[in-house]
């Protein structure tokens, strides 16, 4: 599945009409690094958009795919600094930090996120472990803006509700 999902990771098109080319990882075997270099776009993705797990019968992605793809497009709203699709990822069921108020929750992380001008975002050592609806993920995290450059590991739940993949709980360590 591990091989799936970097292959899910690595695909992306030259072109709307051009077939989907396959990119070989450059990291050793049993790495799975998520780059923006390597994000898959809502338009060259068998998915119809960053938060619809929905797709044609013959295209159907499973859901260690989904997931992932997900997870892509989670990193790459935070690194675009792009705060709708940012905080859609995270589910109405949200378990905030501390017991914190969501809406508090939600205006921290807008201003920190608007208050930086370039986000760069890495996740290294990804390990997925799904379980019906839910789903466990951990992985390397490299966080970088012009005044703060951070390595930690980060464990988040994502559930599945509706078809779509959001982030139930996470935890920086």
């Amino acid at each position: 599945l591990l091989v799936l999902g970097v292959l899910v990771q690595t695909l992306a098109s030259r072109s709307r009409d051009s077939a989907l080319v396959w990119t070989a990882p450059v990291e050793p075997p049993g790495t799975v690094i998520i780059t923006q270099n390597q994000m898959l776009t809502p338009a060259r993705h068998p998915l119809t958009s960053p938060l619809d797990a929905t797709a044609p019968a013959n295209l159907a992605p499973t859901a260690k795919a989904q997931l992932l793809w997900t997870i892509e497009q989670w990193a790459e709203a935070w690194r675009k600094r792009d705060l709708p699709a940012y905080l859609a990822h995270y589910g109405p069921g949200f378990e905030t930090p501390a017991g914190m108020n969501r809406q508090t929750w939600n205006e921290g992380r807008i201003a920190r996120i608007s208050s930086k001008e370039q986000i760069e975002l890495s996740i290294r050592n990804l390990s997925v472990q799904i379980r019906d609806d839910r789903a466990i993920v951990r992985f390397r995290q490299l966080y970088a803006d012009e005044q703060l450059r951070m390595t930690d590991q980060k464990t988040m739940v994502w559930v599945r509700q509706d078809g779509r993949w959001m982030i139930q709980k996470e935890r920086t360590h």
